[in-house]
């Protein structure tokens, strides 16, 4: 377990990324994962010395590879109170939407497995639901042992991201809702609205985090996190001026897919599933075309 700041810590094998922060020797653990990510987790939680009581687990949007590993999660701390906001709620107790994830969770443990990155499949436990206990607005304080944790609101990658702040470490967890980055490469994550993913990056740039907790790879820190939140920025409207050019040019939203699966996408899908990366270019062409700045031009 690496520490960050004086309340957080990081457990992570580069893939999964699993935030913990701790105050008095009370924790609350921030990120579901995959089921793949949660048993490593697991694993490595067995070595940590001095554990803290996780008493919350925050799952910052529904998406499979952020809530999956919830029940192996829930095993492990069987008495830890589950936190997302409304909309993830909403999304998480829709059955035919969690067995469409469990699916896509499989598939992705199975992959991890011929990469290496993980030694072993986990024992996946499909659940129908996952509901949370507590359930989180905009500017919600929770108190960590006299510790605040703040929620925010974040959306423009999911309907229902959000991200947690730590004011007392000046740490930012945002999860995807910053993008999705590689040493070299950036894929700006606006799968639910553009504008309003721009609006959230904004927003985490008034924060001025000196740490920023993305859910995969390696997190920005120190004089690193603006250029790393304004490169976003930059990179969602430059991939939002090339799909608006392609759309007004007539082309087909077949081709326009293949381009910008190629350019942005392609150096990643040996990491996921080929067919759920050929998929995630559909939203952002759809987001693209809905979008108030689209249809201003």
């Amino acid at each position: 377990m690496k520490k960050i700041s004086e309340h957080l810590y990081l457990i992570n094998n580069h893939e999964y990324n699993f935030f913990i922060i701790v105050k008095n020797g009370k924790g609350m653990l921030v990120e579901g994962g995959t089921s793949a990510g949660a048993d490593f987790f697991a694993r490595t939680w067995e070595n940590v010395a001095d554990k803290p009581d996780i008493s919350y687990i925050v799952l910052l949007h529904a998406h499979f590879d952020h809530i999956c590993g919830t029940p192996i999660l829930k095993r492990l701390f069987p008495d830890a109170q589950l936190i997302a906001s409304e909309a993830a709620a909403d999304i998480m107790s829709q059955p035919k939407i969690i067995k469409k994830f469990y699916a896509t969770d499989f598939e992705d443990a199975e992959l991890s497995l011929r990469l290496g990155e993980i030694d072993r499949l986990p024992t996946i436990e499909p659940v129908t639901t996952i509901i949370p206990e507590i359930k989180v607005h905009d500017g919600y304080i929770l108190n960590l042992e006299d510790l605040e944790v703040e929620f925010i609101m974040a959306p423009g990658h999911s309907q229902c991201s959000m991200a947690v702040y730590l004011k007392e470490d000046q740490a930012l967890l945002v999860s995807d809702a910053a993008g999705y980055s590689s040493e070299d490469s950036m894929i700006p994550y606006y799968f639910y609205d553009f504008d309003l993913y721009i609006k959230s990056l904004r927003r985490f740039i008034e924060y001025k985090p000196q740490f920023l907790g993305l859910a995969h790879h390696n997190c920005p820190q120190g004089d690193t996190v603006m250029p790393y939140l304004e490169k976003n920025i930059r990179v969602a409207y430059e991939m939002f001026e090339r799909i608006s050019e392609s759309l007004r040019a007539g082309k087909e939203v077949e081709q326009i897919s293949e381009e910008i699966f190629n350019i942005y996408i392609a150096q990643f899908y040996e990491k996921y599933p080929l067919s759920l990366c050929k998929e995630l270019t559909m939203p952002l062409i759809k987001n693209t075309r809905k979008s108030e700045s689209f249809n201003e031009c």
